[in-house]
């Protein structure tokens, strides 16, 4: 069987390319590598578009991680924008760009880069009448963090057909592409340090063992050994890269003065907005 398919790329692999996916291949017998139409190397000079499969026995070392694996973008229609906003924003570009520059300076300027002790603790505590398990704070982030500068993003104007076919009507949008640089740096540089140790697989449905040492009268939390792809460090970067984007977005929708629907935070540590 084949292991490294290229039937649905659009153009040939690059020698970067052909020898990053052989590196790949050479690191588990069982992997296979999916080429895809967008493949490509970044600017990070990693190789993207393309699926990676293995055995769920393999170990996590054989697994592609890379630093901006849980970046990407997030697109917003902005359909309380009027024409009358979206004309105003066109014929004021040089303002456009102070108001860009401020909001970008903002943002650096009150960053609070998110780690991976944010993420959410599996709080217990050992009492006289047992274990008391604090389920609600599961997914609430142990530390307050902000969003990082992002990798681009910007507001675009369309001109397009709506409902009716016979009318085209403006169209206001906001893209923004980027994650948490920091904590995905981080979940990169430790499934390198323990991938020996870990196992690629998806968590099975039992996924923690909870012992109570009753000589220490401590609590022993063990994680079994497929812990990469559906780690909760994994889970919370998932959402935590889209919230990010999300936050941003809500932002710059209000330094343009642009009105957006938005919605409480969930999982924030005392914080409210978006996300």
């Amino acid at each position: 069987m084949q292991r490294l398919m290229e039937q649905f790329a659009m153009h040939p692999l690059s020698n970067d390319e052909r020898v990053t996916c052989e590196s790949m291949l050479s690191q588990e017998p069982s992997s296979r590598v999916l080429v895809m139409p967008t493949h490509h190397i970044n600017e990070l000079g990693d190789l993207m578009g393309f699926r990676f499969t293995c055995n769920r026995f393999a170990t996590g070392n054989c697994l592609p991680v890379v630093r901006t694996m849980f970046h990407g973008h997030t697109l917003v229609e902005c359909h309380g924008a009027d024409e009358a906003l979206i004309m105003r924003l066109m014929s004021e570009p040089a303002e456009n760009r102070e108001r860009m520059r401020a909001f970008l300076e903002k943002v650096e300027r009150e960053c609070v880069p998110a780690t991976l002790d944010c993420v959410p603790e599996n709080a217990s505590t050992v009492t006289t009448h047992g274990t008391v398990q604090a389920t609600g704070l599961l997914t609430v982030d142990s530390q307050h963090w902000t969003p990082e500068l992002p990798e681009r993003i910007g507001i675009y104007h369309a001109y397009i057909r709506g409902f009716n076919r016979d009318i085209r009507t403006h169209r206001l949008f906001i893209v923004c592409s980027g994650g948490m640089a920091r904590a995905s740096d981080t979940f990169c540089n430790m499934a390198i340090d323990v991938g020996k140790s870990w196992s690629a697989q998806v968590r099975l449905p039992y996924p923690s063992i909870l012992q109570v040492d009753t000589h220490k009268h401590r609590l022993i939390y063990t994680r079994p050994k497929q812990d990469i792809c559906d780690s909760q460090e994994a889970w919370w970067l998932r959402k935590g890269c889209r919230r990010a984007r999300c936050r941003l977005i809500k932002g710059l929708a209000d330094a343009f003065e642009i009105p957006v629907r938005s919605m409480q935070v969930f999982y924030g540590e005392k914080m409210g907005g978006v996300t």
